[in-house]
């Protein structure tokens, strides 16, 4: 199959401002990258009464940790916000995706308990966006770090086929809408007929790329997160 043909868009001064982590095989990348196009996303506040609203709080406290009380650690949820694009409305007619920012953060107390390794624990900041299906109502959730193999699966669940750079952008531009990611003119490589390479990037010394994997038929059969050291 052919190579895409777009060169890698720079990322000024990437080395300096990317932390990240392998952590169980998992790679961790930051939330933010310097930004390379303007997002496309709308945010709107849920109504009153919203019935998927319960759905997103009900995820919401499931999640919350135990154990800590709160003079130790607080813990801060923003109001679920209900997000929509182009990219994902024209790949996922049949799903909601709403919104969340997730902090954690030791108060004093907690971090001095924290240093003395008295308490495990690190201060957390995530951006999460839930995904509800409008007839089944399945709920999917989607971090802003990780392998992203959430995605995957929606791609799965969808029965979406790649057969093309052009629908491989707008997979991909999906992927930035939904994560909250400015990579949208990060490049794609189609290595043969069942895998594609999308948002090809180089950082320090690993070349990153979201795995596509497709199934015989073309459509989607998994996604995730990959890095290989630079050659």
């Amino acid at each position: 199959m052919p190579k895409g043909t777009s060169a890698p868009a720079p990322l000024p001064a990437v080395a300096a401002l990317v932390t990240f982590a392998i952590l169980a095989g998992c790679l961790l990348l930051p939330a933010r990258l310097p930004a390379q196009a303007e997002s496309a996303v709308t945010a709107t506040p849920l109504a009153a009464g919203d019935p998927d609203a319960l759905l997103v709080r009900q995820w919401l406290e499931a999640k919350k940790p135990a154990g800590l009380p709160s003079d130790l650690k607080t813990l801060d949820i923003s109001d679920p916000v209900e997000i929509a694009s182009p990219s994902l409305s024209g790949l996922f007619p049949d799903w909601r995706f709403f919104r969340v920012t997730w902090s954690e953060a030791f108060t004093r107390k907690g971090e001095k308990l924290r240093k003395k390794n008295d308490i495990p624990g690190e201060n957390v900041f995530q951006v999460i966006t839930l995904g509800v299906q409008r007839q089944s109502r399945d709920l999917l959730a989607f971090l802003d770090s990780g392998d992203y193999a959430s995605f995957g699966e929606l791609l799965a669940r969808q029965k979406i086929e790649i057969r093309s750079f052009d629908r491989a952008q707008a997979v991909w531009a999906a992927f930035c809408d939904l994560h909250d990611k400015p990579w949208q003119s990060q490049p794609h490589d189609w290595p043969d007929t069942r895998h594609w390479r999308l948002g090809e990037t180089a950082l320090s010394d690993f070349h990153y790329y979201y795995e596509v994997v497709l199934g015989e038929d073309g459509a989607v059969v998994s996604g995730r997160l990959k890095a290989e050291p630079v050659r």
